[in-house]
């Protein structure tokens, strides 16, 4: 599931880098973007660390 959202944010990262590039959207909409692919990532992080603390009965 969060690998999804990973390909989600970055497909909406290049559409906001592209708009912006062209004039139609602002720089605070590509850092918005940008946030959104970070917040993916670390979410993608997470599913892994808790998958190994159930596993390792430390959670």
């Amino acid at each position: 599931m969060a690998e999804k959202s990973i390909e989600q944010a970055e497909e909406n990262l290049r559409v906001n880098c592209d708009c912006y590039g062209n004039g139609l959207s602002t720089n605070t909409e590509v850092l918005d973007a940008e946030n959104l692919r970070t917040i993916s990532q670390f979410n993608h992080s997470n599913e892994f660390f808790d998958a190994a603390l159930t596993e390792s009965g430390n959670w």
